[in-house]
């Protein structure tokens, strides 16, 4: 039997090095053209190196994440590409090292907190969950708004929630800040972390719509074109998937739609909760991708390739389109 080009691209262990030098070609080109500043504010600029360490280093996590947990039932890295290519597909983003930082975090924080899975005497692993959690609060503090979910997470889809995985979650949150706290307190200057704490109850719900680009409104358009699809081919289809697939799923379900639903109420974070939106979507759009085996499908993968790489291109040579 002929196999479709999705399934081809999918089973090949030759697609995630060629996805891969396709992430640093698009990385390279993007420095070579958006030179970033240095850090001794002089007005000198040079290639984001440290922003493309933490880009590489966040492609290595998603494989380790995808092996480690065997996210998709068939051998495929569909998870890993789908995450450098929706990455790059919003280079607009590669400058800002707050950004990779929060990224990298973020998908710490899920691969440490599905260790705790049916465990709820794990508080090591807890601890570390959070404290990667806290450690994205430095770099973007409205990530506090997912302290609960990932709360609900460990109580209802991992069965791990214990009164020592849930004290030790709040000492991890805490434990970044003490840090912090300490450094500045030893300096004689404690007022930025107090301005900080206080961006955590301003948020810019309903305003900023006119701030967007059409850079990001359509990255955004087309990551949550891609995770719909990604959510509702799960859906009819997770009874395939061990129970333990079909928790961690979830938590990536809810992820998504909470952060589109973020998206859409306040868009001035919209750089920084589409990362967010990346890492959650990847899954379910790579569980797509490897396990669908028609013609339609065929077709949307291919569509979905070109609109992607088209992006790409839009957002590599015109960074900031205003409306």
């Amino acid at each position: 039997m002929t196999k479709n080009i999705q399934n081809i691209v999918a089973d090949s262990r030759k697609t995630l090095p060629f996805v891969l030098a396709y992430g640093l070609l698009v990385w390279f080109c993007w420095g070579a053209l958006h030179p970033v500043k240095t850090l001794d504010s002089q007005g000198s600029t040079t290639f984001a190196w440290l922003q493309l360490v933490c880009f590489l280093l966040s492609a290595m996590l998603m494989m380790f994440f995808n092996s480690l947990y065997a996210l998709i039932r068939v051998y495929s890295r569909s998870v890993s590409c789908t995450f450098i290519l929706l990455s790059c597909a919003a280079c607009f983003q590669f400058g800002s090292l707050e950004g990779h930082i929060l990224t990298l975090c973020i998908l710490s924080a899920f691969l440490l907190l599905f260790r705790t899975f049916q465990d709820d005497q794990s508080p090591g692993w807890a601890f570390y969950a959070f404290l990667c959690l806290g450690l994205a609060s430095l770099a973007f503090i409205h990530v506090v708004a997912y302290i609960p979910l990932f709360w609900v997470f460990m109580i209802f889809q991992l069965n791990s929630a214990g009164w020592r995985t849930l004290i030790a979650s709040v000492f991890g949150l805490l434990t970044p800040y003490w840090f912090v706290g300490a450094v500045l307190v030893a300096i004689g200057n404690v007022q930025p972390l107090i301005v900080h704490l206080k961006k955590a109850a301003d948020w810019q719900v309903l305003t900023g719509y006119d701030q967007l680009t059409v850079n990001q409104v359509l990255t955004f358009i087309l990551i949550v074109v891609f995770g719909i699809t990604g959510i509702i081919h799960f859906l009819r289809n997770s009874y395939a998937d061990k129970i333990r697939t079909r928790m961690f799923y979830t938590c990536f379900i809810f992820t998504t739609l909470l952060t589109m639903t973020f998206i859409a109420l306040a868009p001035a974070y919209c750089d920084e909760l589409l990362r967010i939106l990346i890492i959650s979507t990847s899954p379910l759009i790579g569980h797509f991708i490897a396990l669908t085996h028609t013609r339609v499908t065929n077709v949307a993968f291919i569509a979905g390739a070109v609109l992607t790489f088209l992006l790409t291109l839009l957002n590599l040579w015109m960074p900031s389109l205003n409306f």
